[in-house]
């Protein structure tokens, strides 16, 4: 009888495992975890401002989207920089959900408000009217090998 209860109970916990799993299923769909902390740049524009006069268009800065992974994490975030007309000096940046900060005198990120990058962002960081024209043109971003 003692047999009989126990091969009943075997069947039983067997019918209720998964002899199939393996711990997480779909792992092999997934990137793995990144291992260190890096950015990647992903986009370059001019940033063109002019007054009245199409021809009088002077390029003031460079907006630059760079996508950053963190150590540990699969999903990249976004990040902007903007730099000035040479392209060497970081005026501020421009977080993944569009808050926009400008770097002040003494290294503090001031904080400017949530706007839309192109165009409205970029206005209230310069500074420009209504009136004034800014343009962005893309600019081939190199990728060393």
């Amino acid at each position: 009888m003692k047999q009989v209860f126990a091969l009943v109970l075997a069947l039983g916990v067997a019918g209720c495992s998964n002899r199939d799993w393996h711990g997480e299923s779909f792992k092999a769909y997934y990137a793995p975890p990144s291992r260190e902390t890096g950015q990647q740049l992903d986009e370059r524009h001019e940033i063109i401002h002019w007054t009245k006069d199409p021809k009088n268009k002077k390029r003031i800065g460079y907006l630059e989207k760079y996508s950053i992974k963190l150590a540990g994490s699969r999903d990249p975030h976004d990040i902007y920089y903007i730099r000035d007309a040479s392209g060497q000096k970081t005026l501020g940046y421009i977080s993944e959900n569009g808050v926009l900060f400008r770097y002040t005198k003494d290294g503090q990120a001031e904080r400017l408000g949530e706007y839309p990058i192109h165009d409205t962002g970029i206005r209230v960081f310069y500074g420009f009217t209504k009136a004034d024209n800014v343009a962005f043109e893309e600019i081939q971003a190199f990728v060393p090998d």
